[in-house]
């Protein structure tokens, strides 16, 4: 997502708006009312985090650690209670904090292995 070939994040801002599309660079460029590309690309790629079923009461979680950042937050309000997911790369280690709301239960994949997060603050350091 960050690279320098299609499809990547810092070529389309460098363009100066996104376009619809990642596959390809001649596609109509981003429209307000489809959600927007990069607030998109950050809550499902970067955060990683996706619904499995309606509501949030299940979701995914798989983070994409960016080695061009040091830390990252995000939050997203559900009807059951707020989801965050933050990591921070420090020199020798990563730190993974998620927090999962009450009543839902999250699928963690760090590695092509998912772990099951039952409600609460989640720390891994890796």
């Amino acid at each position: 997502y960050s690279g320098s070939s299609i499809p990547n994040l810092v070529n389309r801002l460098r363009c100066g708006t996104m376009p619809e599309s990642f596959t390809t660079i001649h596609t109509s460029l981003n429209h307000a009312f489809l959600g927007g590309g990069p607030e998109i690309w950050i809550h499902e790629c970067l955060a990683g985090i996706v619904p499995t079923q309606p509501g949030y009461r299940e979701f995914q979680l798989k983070p994409y650690l960016a080695p061009e950042l040091k830390s990252f937050s995000y939050s997203v309000l559900t009807s059951y209670g707020t989801i965050r997911v933050s990591w921070e790369q420090k020199k020798e280690k990563t730190e993974l904090v998620c927090t999962v709301p009450y009543d839902t239960r999250a699928t963690l994949f760090l590695n092509t292995t998912g772990q099951i997060l039952l409600p609460g603050t989640h720390t891994f350091s890796f």
